[in-house]
């Protein structure tokens, strides 16, 4: 009897697969930051906005305090396990990662360390930006309409937002990567507090300056994370389906309003190209 030859050798790579040993997608990393390979993200933005690789990296450090999602596939189990945890990172572009840490104790940690009977992982971060209500009374149209016309206006919501997905997530548990990667992210919003926040005062906070002692106790309850960047999404709401004139009007709304959440909102508006 014959055999196809095609459909025997798909039923051989699939029980290739299944039976090769497991790929959690995370390493374990004791030493220096790891060799992350450097390539280039794959980007997805929408069509009408203006928005650079440096527009989006400035965006993802303005609003780095991030969800972080991460899926995982169980060999004895048809349903997937998910973890969320909601974190401050700091995204190098240079080496095309993100790093932050996490609580040992955290059960999204406790997973990554283990990650038992696990054969495929992918970790999902989400960059929230400005986003707000855009009411219909700030149409022109709704502001001057008969009160018999046929005409509808309905309520929205406009909003921005980054998606990273990641497939590879290494651990650093050296006490001195993990020394430089808490430095690093305290030493940036310590910046940013200086010169917009507090920038009268005369109080400096500096790791260095901190017992010893308490900093290595506060180290070894926590583990560092670095992700890969294997792809951005910008997903962005902002009225770009508006005429030039719609889009003029609302963001001068926008900017008379006395909430910056509504004023960044703005700021992004004018970053679509309108019909």
């Amino acid at each position: 009897m014959n055999i196809p030859l095609l459909p025997t050798l798909l039923c051989s790579y699939v029980l290739f697969k299944l039976l090769q040993p497991k790929s959690t997608n995370t390493a374990e990393h004791q030493g220096q930051k790891s060799s992350t390979t450097l390539y280039r993200p794959q980007y997805t933005i929408p069509k009408q906005s203006n928005f650079s690789e440096e527009d989006i990296a400035s965006f993802m450090k303005d609003n780095s305090f991030v969800t972080l999602i991460t899926v995982a596939m169980k060999t004895n189990s048809t349903t997937p396990d998910v973890y969320t945890s909601f974190l401050p990172v700091v995204y190098d572009k240079q080496r095309n990662v993100i790093r932050a840490h996490l609580a040992n104790m955290n059960p999204h940690m406790k997973f990554l360390q283990s990650q038992e009977d696990v054969f495929h992982v992918e970790h999902v971060l989400l960059f929230h930006g400005p986003h707000c209500y855009i009411s219909p009374t700030w149409y022109k149209g709704f502001r001057d309409r008969a009160e018999n016309s046929v005409d509808s206006y309905v309520p929205t919501w406009n909003y921005s937002l980054v998606k990273i997905t990641s497939k590879h997530c290494t651990l650093l548990q050296d006490e001195k990567v993990k020394y430089e990667l808490v430095n690093e992210l305290s030493q940036l919003h310590e910046q940013f507090r200086q010169t917009n926040l507090d920038s009268s005062s005369t109080y400096i906070y500096s790791l260095d300056k901190e017992p010893k002692e308490d900093i290595g106790l506060e180290l070894r309850g926590i583990t560092g994370v670095e992700f890969s960047v294997d792809s951005i999404e910008v997903k962005m709401k902002m009225s770009q389906n508006k005429n030039e004139e719609t889009m003029s009007l609302l963001t001068s709304i926008l900017d008379s309003l006395p909430f910056e959440s509504f004023r960044n909102v703005s700021t992004i508006m004018k970053k679509f190209s309108a019909k």
